[in-house]
C-alpha cells in the first residue's frame, strides 16, 4: 500500500499553537485485538500505509479494522499547556457542548460531591481546585492491583471512603466525577504509559502490562490538559548485564526486521534511487543501514571494554558473557518464528494476550445473547450492566473481568492457573448462552 498522509484535528481537543509542544513519533504496533492507533495526545497528522484513517471528537484514532500483522506508522502530536492565565482565573466559562457532556455525574452522587467541597474549600480557583483533588488522592489513598469493585453497586464509594485502596481506574473515574460535582469538566482517558526505555535504540517499548488510564481537564482557551492522579509505582528497573543484554538484543532485532524482514516498498525504492544515483552514492545508503545495526553493538561492545578494564579477574566470565550474547542475539532474531509457534501450540506462551482474547470472546457470547457493551463502558462498568440484564451469567462475567483487569494492569503476568480459571468461566458463559437459547 501506498503512504499517505491523514489529517487529525478535532475541533474541541487541538490546543492552541501558542500553548502546545509538537512531538514527532514513529511507532511500530504489533497485532492487538483493537482498531485503535496509538499516540501521543493530540494527535494532528498521521503518515502510514494505510487507506484510512478515522478520528472521533475526543481525538483518537481508528482504522476500520484491527490489522491482521504489525504496521508502523508515524504521528505528529501536540501536547497542550495551560495558559499562565488560566491558572489564576477565578472563574472560567465553558462552551455548552462542553458542559453538557463533561459536568454529567452519576446518580446518587452526594457523598462523592461533600469529599469534593470539603476537599476544595480554601481553593479559590478553577485550578486550585483541580490541584486539590488530585493531592488528596495522591496523599490519602494506596495503589493495589489486588481486589476489584465490579460487581459493587456503588464502586466508586467503595474506593473513595472503605477500601481507600485501588488502581489507576480508580483514581481516574473518582478525579473525574469529583471535579465535575465542583463544575469543571472532565473526563477519563485510557491507553499506555511509556516507561521502559531501550538505551541502545533510543525508544520506548511499551508492553500490555503499561496500560494506563488517567484523567483531561478541560479549560476554555487551553483546551483538554493532561492530569494523573495515580501514585508513582516504583518499580525496580533492572540494571544488571543480562537485562542489558536483553534491552540489546531488543534493538538488533527491531532494526533487523527494519531492514530484513519487512524491508518495504520504500526502502525497495531508496535502493533503486542509489543505484540510479550512483555507486557512492548507493554505499552511502548500504553504510548508513548497517550503522543502524552495528551502533548498539558498538555501544554495547564499549560496555564491555569498560567492565573489562574495571575487573580484570573476571576476564573468563566476561568472554562467556560475550559467547552467549552472540547465542541470544540469534535466538532474538529467530524469536519471530518461534513466537508464531508458540502462539499457535502453546495458548499460555503471551498470557496477557490471552486474557485480552478471553475477554473478547467473553463480550462477544453476552452481546449475541442480547447484552450490548457501549463503547464508551468500563469493563467494571459493563460487568455490572451484564449482573442487571442477564443475573445467570453475572458471577461468570465478574470473574473474567477481575483477571481481565489484573493481567491488563499487573507488571506480573497471569498464572496458567488463572488463565485456565478465565477459559473456564468463558465456556461455562458460551454453554449457558446456548442452553438460553
Amino acid at each position: 500500500a501506498e503512504e499517505r498522509t491523514f489529517l487529525a484535528r478535532p475541533t474541541d481537543s487541538r490546543p492552541p499553537d501558542n500553548l502546545s509542544t509538537p512531538i514527532h513519533q514513529d511507532i511500530l504496533l504489533e497485532t492487538l485485538d483493537t482498531s485503535v492507533l496509538f499516540a501521543a495526545p493530540f494527535a494532528e497528522r498521521v503518515n502510514g500505509e494505510f487507506l484510512t484513517v478515522q478520528a472521533d471528537a475526543m481525538g483518537g484514532l481508528y482504522l476500520p479494522a484491527p490489522p491482521s500483522s504489525r504496521i508502523r506508522y508515524s504521528v505528529t502530536s501536540q501536547v497542550p499547556r495551560l495558559a499562565q492565565d488560566e491558572r489564576t482565573a477565578l472563574t472560567l466559562t465553558y462552551p455548552d457542548s462542553i458542559r453538557s457532556h463533561y459536568l454529567q455525574v452519576p446518580v446518587g452522587s452526594h457523598q462523592v460531591a461533600e469529599l469534593a467541597q470539603h476537599v476544595t474549600q480554601q481553593a479559590t480557583t478553577p485550578f486550585g481546585r483541580m490541584q486539590a483533588i488530585q493531592q488528596h488522592l495522591l496523599e490519602n489513598y494506596r495503589y493495589s492491583l489486588e481486589g476489584d469493585t465490579a460487581t459493587l453497586s456503588h464502586p466508586l464509594e467503595e474506593f473513595l471512603f472503605t477500601r481507600k485502596t485501588g488502581y489507576c481506574e480508580h483514581y481516574a473515574t473518582a478525579m473525574v466525577v469529583m471535579l465535575r460535582t465542583v463544575g469543571i469538566p472532565a473526563r477519563l482517558v485510557t491507553g499506555f504509559l511509556a516507561t521502559e526505555w531501550n538505551e541502545y535504540g533510543g525508544y520506548f517499548t511499551v508492553r500490555q502490562r503499561d496500560a494506563h488510564a488517567w484523567v483531561e481537564v478541560y479549560f476554555p482557551y487551553s483546551g483538554w490538559i493532561i492530569m494523573d492522579p495515580t501514585p508513582t509505582i516504583d518499580t525496580l528497573v533492572a540494571t544488571n548485564r543480562w537485562e542489558s543484554i536483553r534491552r540489546l538484543g531488543e534493538s538488533i532485532r527491531l532494526q533487523w526486521d527494519r531492514l530484513f524482514v519487512h524491508y518495504s516498498a520504500k526502502d525497495q525504492l531508496a535502493v533503486v534511487h542509489g543505484v540510479r544515483e550512483g555507486s557512492d552514492a548507493l554505499r552511502e545508503r548500504v553504510s548508513r543501514w548497517g550503522s543502524l545495526i552495528s551502533a548498539p553493538i558498538d555501544q554495547f561492545s564499549s560496555r564491555l571494554t569498560l567492565m573489562a578494564r574495571t575487573y580484570q579477574p573476571g576476564m573468563l566470565t566476561l568472554v562467556t558473557g560475550v559467547i552467549v550474547v552472540g547465542l541470544a542475539l540469534l535466538l532474538l532474531i529467530l524469536r519471530d518464528r518461534i513466537g508464531l509457534w508458540a502462539t499457535t501450540h502453546l495458548p499460555t506462551s503471551h498470557p496477557q494476550l490471552a486474557i485480552v482474547q478471553l475477554y473478547t470472546r467473553m463480550v462477544r457470547t453476552v452481546e449475541r445473547h442480547g447484552v450490548i457493551k457501549p463503547p464508551s463502558a468500563t469493563a467494571s462498568e459493563f460487568a455490572r450492566l451484564v449482573e442487571r440484564e442477564w443475573k445467570a451469567a453475572g458471577p461468570m462475567v465478574a470473574d473474567v473481568t477481575t483477571l481481565y483487569q489484573q493481567g491488563r494492569y499487573s507488571r506480573t503476568p497471569l498464572t496458567a492457573g488463572e488463565l485456565s480459571r478465565a477459559a473456564e468461566q468463558v465456556g461455562r458463559l458460551q454453554s449457558l448462552m446456548h442452553i438460553a437459547h
